[in-house]
């Protein structure tokens, strides 16, 4: 009777680790598809973020053009002849 009742605590023991396991590694997958589902939405906002400076470059270039040069600095100005 001994032999058995020790048979069913090892079993239960083995049946638990194993859940124990399945939880754990159930849990690392989620954690890296949460990852990559941050990274991708966060790569997406700075790519938005960057069209968006792009445009507001292009439209102070159409406002200006020929006043500056790259880097802000003002274009000197022309002998005259």
């Amino acid at each position: 009777m001994l032999g058995y009742t020790l048979f069913i605590v090892d079993v239960v023991i083995i049946t638990g680790i194993s859940v124990l396991l399945a939880v754990m590694l159930a849990a690392a997958f989620c954690t890296v598809l949460l990852i990559m589902a941050t990274r991708r939405a966060t790569l997406r906002q700075i790519q938005v973020s960057l069209l968006a400076i792009s445009e507001q470059l292009e439209t102070l270039q159409r406002s200006f053009p020929g006043d500056h040069l790259p880097g802000g600095r003002p274009t000197p100005p022309r002998p005259v002849e």
